[in-house]
C-alpha cells in the first residue's frame, strides 16, 4: 500500500527536490499524471506526482532544493496538490522523513 502524501499548493508553484539525487524517470503514470522519480541513493527513491510542467531530464543530477517542475492539478480532486512518496528498496516508507 502506498504511503504517499498530498501536499496542498498553488497552481503553478515551483516544485523543488527534497533531497539530492539522479532523475531516473520523468513521464506520465496513470492517476498521478506527470511524475518525476529521483534516486537519492542507498536504495531510496522519491516520487513526485501531479506535475504540470517538468524540467527533469532522466540521468541528470538534481540538488536538494533545486526546482525541477511546476505544480499542476491532481486528477482525482482537480486541485493543486503535489503527490509525494518515498520508497526504500521498493517498499513505501513514511515520506515525512524527507520533509524535515
Amino acid at each position: 500500500k502506498s504511503k504517499g502524501i498530498e501536499i496542498t499548493g498553488k497552481m503553478g508553484e515551483r516544485i523543488k527536490a527534497s533531497a539530492s539525487g539522479n532523475i531516473i524517470f520523468s513521464g506520465n503514470i496513470s492517476s498521478l499524471g506527470n511524475v518525476v522519480m529521483v534516486d537519492n541513493g542507498y536504495g531510496i527513491v522519491s516520487v513526485y506526482g501531479n506535475i504540470l510542467k517538468s524540467y527533469a531530464v532522466v540521468g541528470k543530477k538534481v540538488e536538494k532544493g533545486e526546482i525541477f517542475g511546476i505544480l499542476g492539478l491532481s486528477e482525482r480532486e482537480r486541485e493543486p496538490v503535489l503527490y509525494f512518496e518515498v520508497r526504500k528498496n521498493v517498499t513505501a516508507v513514511d515520506p515525512m522523513i524527507f520533509l524535515q
